[in-house]
């Protein structure tokens, strides 16, 4: 058991030494243009570890749905995918410990102007550094390695149907609180990102305070489930006001009603 710990003990010193990299300047880049413009981006990676990484890059695309369905599709395969129109140099980088290294990006947008909306893509970056096989000669290694989604974002102008639509309601009871789940869907054309909050009435029509999600960003075609924190509400039936702000005067809203059937 000693021998078991001590040969456990190497590994987790081994794995915990492991290089890892950081993005420097965001995990998305949100650009506007017209057709036949070429604008020209960068992302920025750091190895904040303390040994060597090698940094990669791909394409692909992206997709999820509220019901918790997050896909990455290949790379220009989707309907408003811009990945087609996006080239990206150096496709990978080798950093020292500390180092750092901008992977330039030009996105070319096509002479199309049927061209609405907003599309989008993202970049795969994931770093790798290989262990020490002095160190772990002979035994069964693990191979740690990080990888970050950052997304691209070309809107055209500002064209481009927005809208929203609140497509589902859920509660639950979590410890103290209430946990009210709103599921909104983007059938527009355009990038948005709302914030969601809630005025929660009793049966009387006496409001109970209004509550607030974090910032959500919506694709066309995708969908998000958002959870609203609310005190833990006896067994009664209630309302809601839903107001969903994507700032830029686009508000959103409905009512809708819920019950706590137990307690």
């Amino acid at each position: 058991m000693r021998k078991i710990a001590l040969i456990f003990g190497i590994l987790l010193a081994v794995l915990d030494s492991r290089a890892s990299i950081g993005i420097i300047n965001g995990l998305s880049h949100e650009l506007t243009g017209a057709p036949g413009e070429v604008i020209q981006g960068y992302i920025e990676v750091a190895n904040l570890g303390k040994m060597s990484e090698r940094v990669t890059l791909s394409a692909s695309d992206y997709s999820f749905q509220s019901s918790g369905e997050i896909d990455y599709p290949e790379a220009g395969s989707l309907k408003r995918s811009n990945a087609e129109w996006i080239t990206i140099s150096p496709a990978f980088a080798d950093l020292a410990p500390k180092e750092k290294v901008r992977f330039m990006f030009e996105v070319r947008i096509p002479d199309d102007d049927t061209l609405r909306g907003s599309y989008w893509s993202v970049f795969m970056v994931e770093g790798s550094a290989p262990l020490d096989t002095n160190v772990l000669r002979g035994m069964l290694t693990m191979v740690n390695r990080l990888r970050y989604a950052v997304q691209v974002v070309t809107t055209i102008g500002q064209t481009g149907l927005r809208e929203l639509l609140f497509t589902g309601v859920g509660v639950h009871r979590e410890d103290s609180l209430t946990l009210l789940h709103i599921d909104i869907a983007n059938p527009g054309e355009r990038l948005l990102k709302p914030i969601l909050s809630a005025e929660i009435f009793d049966t009387g029509g006496q409001s109970l305070g209004t509550f607030q999600t974090a910032i959500k960003r919506l694709y066309p075609g995708t969908s998000s489930r958002f959870t609203l924190e609310l005190p833990r509400l006896p067994k009664a039936s209630y309302q809601a006001l839903l107001v969903a702000d994507c700032k830029e005067e686009d508000i959103f809203g409905t009512t809708i009603s819920f019950e706590i059937t137990d307690d």
